[in-house]
């Protein structure tokens, strides 16, 4: 089992490291390793474990009834996957997840997360309180998707991801963590369209950008978009 001084997830807020030594023993913990553009979990696929990325990115993705990817979500070190399923009591994936980068990934049995163990271990408490605010946040997350992809004009989809992505970063000068190919998917758009209109922006002064490093340069006409 690999050292708890390398796991850092708010699914382990609170828990000591040597309670998460011993916890992830409990909980049947295995930590699996997988090359950029492996899928980690297909759509379809049988499913019992939560999923948290210990290194690297992971995007979380579904076809629509065309068979056109969307992206849901990009997950960062620490970030969790397959547990809003689980928790429903949903058996196979809906959704796809496919390592972004070289990413590390720790697979923890849904089943022992929720039980208490043999040892009436504490901490599984803690463990359980920290999903369900985990489960919150990622409904918050999935309502500013929702909010992104019912506005009608590319650009205000755009300026809101922007603007949202410059908030989380406290930062005008932001990375994101995609592509143009990925951000038409996240942001349910075509990828030329998607360059038109940010070439558009530029050309607006609203903002700067090169690959996937963005600036925004005036705020106020932003948000008013």
């Amino acid at each position: 089992m690999m050292s708890s001084l390398n796991i850092k997830s708010p699914l382990f807020e609170g828990i000591e490291d040597d309670d998460l030594d011993a916890m992830l023993s409990c909980l049947n913990a295995k930590a699996a390793s997988f090359p950029r553009g492996d899928n980690i979990v297909c759509a379809g696929d049988e499913i019992s474990n939560i999923g948290v990325v210990l290194f690297g990115e992971v995007n979380v993705s579904k076809d629509d009834a065309f068979g056109r990817r969307q992206i849901i979500a990009n997950l960062k070190a620490g970030d969790t996957f397959s547990e809003v399923f689980v928790c429903a009591g949903i058996n196979e994936s809906p959704v796809t997840v496919t390592a972004a980068t070289n990413a590390d990934i720790l697979f923890i049995d849904y089943a022992f997360s929720i039980k208490r163990c043999t040892k009436s271990c504490i901490f599984h408490t803690k463990l359980i309180e920290n999903m369900l605010s985990l489960l919150a946040q990622k409904n918050i997350a999935l309502s500013a998707k929702i909010d992104y992809l019912s506005t009608k004009s590319l650009r205000s989809r755009i300026a809101a991801y922007l603007l949202d992505e410059s908030k989380k970063q406290t930062s005008d000068l932001f990375y994101i963590p995609f592509n143009r190919n990925g951000l038409a998917d996240y942001l349910g758009a075509d990828r030329s369209a998607i360059s038109r209109e940010l070439s558009r922006m530029r050309d607006d002064g609203l903002i700067e950008y090169w690959k996937n490093s963005f600036k925004i340069i005036d705020r106020k006409a932003l948000q008013k978009v």
